[in-house]
């Protein structure tokens, strides 16, 4: 860069894209598909119907939990729709502040 006529170089950054080349982009190698070790032999066969029955659990208590969910929504959505509307619901007896004389 050239000099300016106070005998300073400018604060700007330098052009850094001419003369050079950019590197080709390398091909990636595929990433490994690392396997699932599966218990074979007796450890297999004795812990086969223990995963059995905890998947069957798990499936059992999440639709359930899924059902269970649903209804306490569609109970609690009835009982917020049928309730009747704020004046029939207070009386006039309860007031903030006020006090019964004895």
């Amino acid at each position: 860069m050239g000099k300016t006529g106070n005998g300073r170089k400018p604060l700007v950054a330098e052009r850094r894209t001419g003369g050079r080349r950019q590197k080709k982009a390398t091909p990636k190698k595929p990433a490994r598909t690392v396997s699932t070790k599966r218990r074979g032999g007796l450890a297999g066969f004795l812990f086969w119907p223990v995963r059995l029955v905890l998947r069957v659990f798990w499936w059992l208590g999440l639709r359930l939990g899924i059902v269970g969910a649903v209804a306490l929504g569609l109970a609690v959505a009835t009982t917020a729709l049928t309730l009747p509307g704020p004046g029939d619901l207070l009386d006039g007896r309860a007031r903030l502040g006020h006090t019964p004389r004895p």
